[in-house]
């Protein structure tokens, strides 16, 4: 199974349409020759060699593409590009004149080294104005008059150097008495405060902890229940990303590998977080759950954060987040190759979005509360096709009809044929007058949406029904 944890989600799921594909139309065709040969004269000989060809595909193509993936495994470079603890130091790598490193890989050796063990560095990597506001945070071990466990509460957050400080700070963490290492990703944030859910490499033990970006060094202190590694026990690699994984960590090394190619220019994949994710069945224990929501809702309660006063304004925000209309024209984008009119299907996407939202606040709420998220919804669609310009392209597509007056009837159009998704993907090709694309290969857009508008609302709702004041404890499995 190593080999088949390794491919990204959507090969395996393309993968295994084409196993399904061949397989379910091979075995029925045996198990008809079988029955064949064992009802007809002179045929039952045959039945020997049915059995066996039935078998042959479905359990043949299981070996073979773990017998490939075993050969070509051998032929990978388990070198710089895989090992979190090289062999010998970064440090000795790039220090004397003896070594017999090429310039090409000098230079890697010597950005892992100004990566982990440079502060400054780190910072000095950092943009404007996000540099300057760095600088100028405290530097300490722990905020003064923060409350709470430190690091595991939104008011004690580890005070680390930006977004390299914070990833290097939880990539030298070990949990006391094992020390164990942790993979983690990002969860979400608030201002300058990201939110990180972490998983031990022996997934004994899962946790949240809050980190503040802007200071000029990394805590020298660790949470409750960890240790910080030094000197030969330092990591080399980063076990996780500043990025959100939603298969944490099952796709968590491709995150890690794009965090690298962003940082340094370099794709690199850490030995030891496969060894561990293929080594190990991670689940999220229920309480761990529970904590997660709790690290988010605590969030939302921060004080000085505008939060929406009525369910009204809550259904025009989830519309802000799930109608975004950087996110909708990223959509669109992958409509291209049907020929699809690019405005045009930016603002149907987002018909269809809202379509999708509405149907989740039905699902997740009831009565009066539903109605209310729904007419905060329709508010915010009739207020931002008001502002959005309608082009000549815009006027053709639909008969000289502007947006506002468009978008009612559009989304009412939709939720009338939410679902199945495929159904919803239909009326969009239908809307954009395209031939030819795929429902089921469209359908998917809007799965990931009607999945995060469940979720959020999922959040709110349990918030509303939370006292304030949540915090969160340190979890040690």
């Amino acid at each position: 199974m190593m080999y088949w944890k390794r491919l990204p989600a959507h090969m395996r799921r393309g993968l295994f349409r084409l196993y399904l594909g061949v397989s379910v139309p091979w075995i029925l065709f045996f198990l008809y020759r079988i029955n064949d040969d064992e009802n007809g004269y002179g045929h039952r000989y045959k039945v020997g060699s049915d059995i066996f060809a039935l078998f042959l595909v479905p359990v043949g193509a299981v070996l073979v593409f773990h017998l490939i993936n075993w050969i070509l495994d051998g032929f990978k470079n388990h070198g710089l590009d895989v090992v979190g603890k090289a062999p010998s130091s970064i440090k000795s790598q790039t220090s004397g004149s003896s070594s017999s490193l090429s310039p090409e890989v000098r230079s890697v050796f010597e950005k892992l080294k100004a990566l982990f063990e440079d502060e400054a560095a780190q910072v000095a990597g950092l943009p404007e104005p996000f540099r300057s506001k760095v600088l100028a945070g405290q530097s300490c071990d722990m905020i003064s008059g923060a409350k709470g466990e430190f690091g595991t509460s939104l008011q004690n957050p580890i005070p680390v150097n930006g977004p390299l400080g914070e990833m290097i700070y939880l990539s030298n963490l070990r949990v006391i008495g094992s020390g164990v290492e942790l993979m983690f990703h990002r969860l979400g944030s608030l201002d300058h405060i990201d939110i990180f859910e972490l998983v031990s490499f022996d997934g004994k033990v899962w946790d949240i902890l809050f980190l503040d970006l802007y200071h000029p060094r990394k805590s020298r202190k660790a949470p409750k229940g960890y240790r910080i590694a030094t000197n030969s026990g330092s990591a080399q690699m980063l076990y996780g990303t500043n990025e959100n994984v939603e298969n944490f960590p099952g796709e968590l090394l491709d995150a890690i590998s794009h965090t690298y190619e962003r940082f340094i220019g370099l794709k690199m994949r850490p030995r030891e977080v496969r060894e561990a994710i293929e080594g190990q069945k991670f689940q999220r224990p229920a309480i761990h759950i529970q904590r997660c929501d709790a690290a988010l809702m605590s969030a939302q309660s921060k004080p000085g954060m505008k939060a929406p006063t009525n369910l009204i304004d809550q259904g025009r925000m989830l519309s802000r987040i799930l109608l975004d209309p950087d996110e909708c024209w990223k959509d669109a984008c992958k409509l291209r190759e049907y020929d699809a009119p690019g405005p045009v299907a930016t603002c149907e996407i987002a018909f269809a979005r809202a379509a999708v939202l509405k149907e989740a606040v039905h699902q997740v709420y009831s009565g009066i509360e539903c109605g209310d998220i729904k007419a905060g919804v329709d508010l915010y669609i009739d207020e931002a096709f008001s502002r959005e310009e309608t082009t000549q392209e815009i006027l053709d597509h639909y008969d000289g009809h502007s947006l506002k007056n468009v978008a009612a009837q559009a989304v009412t159009l939709y939720e009338e044929n939410v679902f199945p998704l495929t159904q919803l993907a239909d009326v969009l090709a239908q809307r954009l007058s395209v031939a030819g694309m795929p429902s089921i290969e469209i359908a998917p857009l809007f799965e990931e949406v009607y999945a995060e508008a469940v979720r959020l609302l999922k959040f709110s709702q349990s918030a509303s029904k939370t006292a304030a004041g949540l915090s969160v404890c340190p979890m040690s499995s």
